[in-house]
């Protein structure tokens, strides 16, 4: 819901704002995608990449359909 989503980047940009945030990460891309719409001109946007550890039994799967919710990014569990 677009809705949702400018209340939830909204909501974001005051948190950063209030609590003083030196660095937001996010990997959501339709954060990332719709937080450019916004442009605070206090946000600084960089790249960065990430690479998964994927089992053999998996190989046959394309994950480009997927959408990986993988939390705070800590491999081991994900």
């Amino acid at each position: 819901d677009n809705n949702a989503l400018i209340s939830i980047l909204n909501l974001i940009i005051h948190l950063i704002i209030e609590l003083k945030i030196d660095i937001f990460i996010t990997y959501n891309k339709e954060i990332l995608n719709n937080l450019d719409g916004i442009k605070p001109p206090y946000l600084y946007k960089m790249g960065r990449s990430r690479l998964y550890y994927i089992s053999t039994n998996f190989r046959d799967i394309d994950f480009d359909d997927f959408v990986l919710q993988d939390g705070n990014g800590d491999a081991v569990f994900t």
